[in-house]
């Protein structure tokens, strides 16, 4: 079972895909929406890469300038909204069917 636990936490980790998104967050985000993360997925961005998200639904407003969004991908992309300004995407290297997008309002620097 041990030889197998490299493999399977590469295919699963959320590790690779939180740094690869602090990479793309500017030095100061500030405050980071998120929309469609479950509890667990906010709590491993915030322990790999000190990513806090706060979230929010479809309607809610917020002041934030990023929103981080888990869609299907199998699904069409939906936009936040004509504002917004996809920045970047990822996703875990072992499942086809979640995607992460951050969304930026406004003029965006990494």
């Amino acid at each position: 079972m041990l030889l197998w636990l490299p493999w399977i936490d590469h295919g699963k980790s959320y590790r690779p895909v939180a740094l690869a998104l602090r990479a793309h967050l500017p030095g100061q985000p500030g405050c980071i929406a998120s929309r469609g993360l479950g509890e667990a997925q906010r709590a491993v961005l915030d322990y790999h890469a000190g990513i806090v998200t706060q979230r929010v639904g479809r309607h809610t407003r917020h002041d934030c300038a990023l929103l981080l969004v888990q869609d299907n991908a199998r699904l069409p992309e939906t936009s936040p909204g004509a504002s917004w300004k996809k920045v970047w995407e990822g996703n875990r290297a072992g499942d086809r069917t979640e995607k992460l997008r951050l969304y930026s309002k406004g003029p965006f620097q990494n």
